[in-house]
């Protein structure tokens, strides 16, 4: 139970750590983007949530297996729990305006 609350008090808190979250991120790919989506983008998010966040890169990792260890780059790199939120979403520069379109609501932080 103490891991769902830690959980949770890291959604409602996504400001206090996003931000290492993209400095990783450009550490890893300078020319990144990044823009939060989805339900803390709305101001909807409640506990359970995740912070979703898409990475829009010139070679964005494809494969299942290169994504998880994107993923775990980052997270490592960003000093965040195994418990934590992030859900991340990679596409290419030509999908980024699809992706956006779609989310209807976002936030760019990179």
């Amino acid at each position: 139970m103490r891991l769902v609350a830690e959980r949770a008090r890291m959604v409602r808190e996504w400001r206090s750590w996003i931000l290492r979250v993209a400095k990783a991120i450009r550490e890893i790919w300078p020319e990144a983007e990044a823009y939060l989506v989805g339900s803390v983008a709305r101001g909807e998010a409640i506990g359970s949530s995740d912070v979703d966040l898409l990475v829009v890169l010139d070679n964005p990792p494809e494969t299942p297996r290169e994504q998880a260890q994107a993923r775990v780059l980052i997270e490592e790199k960003a000093g965040l729990p195994d418990y934590n939120p992030l859900d991340l979403h990679f596409t290419s520069r030509s999908m980024r305006d699809e992706w956006l379109r779609r989310a209807k609501h976002y936030k760019k932080i990179l």
